[in-house]
């Protein structure tokens, strides 16, 4: 690829779609609040292991966000929430009581799975410019994936009743997220 050229992936967009407890998801941005933030660590860096992914979607004016951590992303795979709870977290928080009775964390996962389709690392790409400069773009990686059926509850919530009153719903998941 020559130093004009760009790549195809560059013309997307940052995406996460989904739809929680019946609701389409609408990440906004607020004061002091980003709607969408994104982290991934190649190699193990101090405790963290080489490989973690984490993106984190908001809704700044309603106090929501969703954020999913993932452990071991090298390439496409697939997650069940439940049972690789050692390499994937997800924590959802509703502190302006919107989808739920009492608002608050909800990360106690009841179900759900993951599914990366697509992974490309991010490279550096040496080029000479037309003073005979050279220069190194950083060329971002790029993430892309699909998640669903994912059921959460607060730690304090393990009752029937708790759990048929304050359980967050999420369905429909999508994403495709860009990462330096």
């Amino acid at each position: 690829m020559g130093c004009n050229e760009k790549p195809p992936y560059e013309f997307r967009e940052d995406y996460v779609d989904f739809i929680v407890n019946g609701r389409a998801w609408n990440p906004q941005s607020g004061p002091l609040c980003s709607d969408f933030s994104t982290d991934y660590y190649e190699e193990a860096y101090k405790e963290t292991p080489a490989g973690y992914l984490t993106f984190s979607t908001k809704n700044c004016p309603n106090k929501l966000t969703l954020i999913i951590a993932l452990q071991n992303v090298f390439g496409p795979k697939v997650f069940d929430l439940r049972t690789d709870s050692s390499v994937a977290n997800v924590v959802f928080r509703d502190y302006g009581e919107v989808f739920s009775l009492s608002g608050g964390r909800y990360d106690s996962l009841l179900a759900g799975n993951l599914k990366i389709v697509a992974f490309k690392k991010r490279s550096l790409t040496p080029h000479v410019d037309d003073k005979g400069d050279t220069i190194t773009n950083v060329d971002p990686g790029w993430v892309e994936g699909t998640f669903d059926n994912i059921m959460l509850i607060s730690k304090g919530g393990g009752d029937t009743a708790r759990i048929n009153k304050d359980t967050i719903k999420i369905t429909g998941g999508r994403f495709g997220i860009f990462f330096n």
